[in-house]
């Protein structure tokens, strides 16, 4: 059965106390786990797993997605790992390469694909046997009690490739549409098969950016940063259909500054509602939900909703909208 979870940022004008709230709703309305954005633009997300951990019982725990170029993999394992400790066993590591809002805006590259595969395979390892050695070079960890799961975020092929290789569960990223997402399930299972591993021991999720209203006007103009955001990366126009082909050149020339996820962002206008509901799962209730029942089909493991900043009455819709498929 699909698994949902909640993933959240925490407003840096906000105290940092509110992931209490938002976890504590999070659980209480019956989904499984609970994501902080692991990212300067927002309140420190392993203070706020911890307080939320400190406040929960049964959901799960992770940062989404920790940057592997911003920490040492050992030193951030040493986090998610006394994260688990005081959640009694409850987390995970979401980790990712370092994307545009996480390493491109400090001026940080992200991690190259040799080097991620590298750092993954030394989690990995350090998880297992309590430590790697490289070049003379030991890496402990002594804090790992049990075999703390690691789930990648993936946009493109090699990424998809290394993660059904090595990784515990991979979160897919990009339109969220049926088809595209089919077509990366299939890539992180050959990657798999290939790897010698049990495809089904790959973990499928699928991370949605999901929000409903009867007018869902402004939820389509507020959600164009993030559509332009999505648009700065390279490499990805085969997701899309032809016809916006044109937009993708006019943001690439007319917004030079990487866009945030959220919050105001030039060129906005550039974006059509059109393109917004391809890229995302947003509009009317029966709309979202007819995108979810299809998405569903694909039978993942979980389907992550990602809301952006951490608000309740988002959390509420979305346990309403799961409620009815």
């Amino acid at each position: 059965m699909t698994k949902f979870s909640i993933m959240a940022a925490l407003n840096p004008q906000e105290p940092v106390t509110r992931a209490i709230e938002f976890a504590k709703v999070t659980e209480e309305l019956g989904f499984d786990g609970f994501w902080l954005w692991d990212t300067w633009i927002a309140k420190d997300s392993y203070i706020g797993l911890t307080l939320a951990a400190m406040h929960t019982k049964n959901i799960f725990l992770a940062p989404g997605v920790a940057p592997s170029p911003l920490r040492h993999p050992a030193l951030l394992l040493n986090t998610v790992a006394t994260l688990d400790d005081i959640s009694g066993g409850r987390a995970i590591l979401g980790l990712g390469s370092g994307g545009q809002a996480t390493a491109g805006r400090l001026g940080i590259r992200k991690a190259r694909m040799d080097q991620f595969r590298h750092d993954l395979q030394l989690l990995k390892t350090i998880i297992q046997d309590g430590e790697y050695t490289e070049n003379s070079t030991q890496y402990r960890v002594e804090s790992v009690n049990r075999a703390i799961p690691i789930h990648v975020a993936a946009w493109g092929p090699r990424m998809l490739e290394v993660s059904g290789a090595l990784a515990d569960g991979v979160i897919i990223m990009g339109p969220e549409q049926k088809s595209v997402m089919a077509d990366k399930i299939q890539k992180i299972r050959k990657a798999a098969n290939i790897a010698g591993r049990d495809p089904k021991e790959v973990k499928i999720i699928l991370h949605a950016t999901c929000e409903y209203n009867e007018d869902p006007t402004f939820i389509s103009d507020r959600s164009k940063t993030l559509v332009i955001h999505h648009l700065q990366r390279t490499g990805y126009e085969s997701e899309y259909p032809e016809k916006y082909s044109e937009v993708f050149r006019k943001v690439r020339q007319e917004v030079s500054k990487i866009a945030l996820p959220v919050g105001p962002t030039l060129g906005t206008e550039l974006v059509p509602d059109e393109l917004v509901k391809y890229s995302l799962v947003i509009g009317t209730e029966e709309e979202c939900l007819i995108r979810l029942k299809d998405l569903l089909t694909l039978k993942p493991d979980e389907i992550v909703f990602s809301i952006g900043w951490g608000n309740i009455n988002k959390i509420e819709k979305l346990a309403s909208l799961v409620s009815k498929i």
